[in-house]
């Protein structure tokens, strides 16, 4: 993972990009919200994923919200856990 997020609160990802993340570039593993905007990812397996198997994770709620994301050539922008009451 290029970014891991393990603390909770805000999270503010404000442009930057990733090339040849063969899995994921953003992983969520704390609580709280994530905002990724204006950011630019090539050849990837994922953009955002939030954590499925941490613990605490039954407490834990988690948000996203992208904006100006540009993505080519990858996977999925965003993989979250509806299940948890990830949003």
């Amino acid at each position: 993972d290029a970014i891991s997020i393990k603390g909770s609160g805000t999270a503010n990802i404000i442009g930057g990009g990733a090339y040849k993340a063969a899995d994921k570039v953003i992983q969520h593993n704390g609580c709280g919200h994530v905002n990724i905007v204006n950011f630019y990812a090539n050849d990837y397996g994922k953009v955002y994923r939030s954590c499925g198997n941490c613990k605490g994770n039954s407490k834990c709620k988690r948000s996203v919200h992208m904006e100006g994301v540009t993505a080519v050539n990858g996977g999925e922008l965003i993989g979250i856990n509806t299940n948890l009451g990830d949003k």
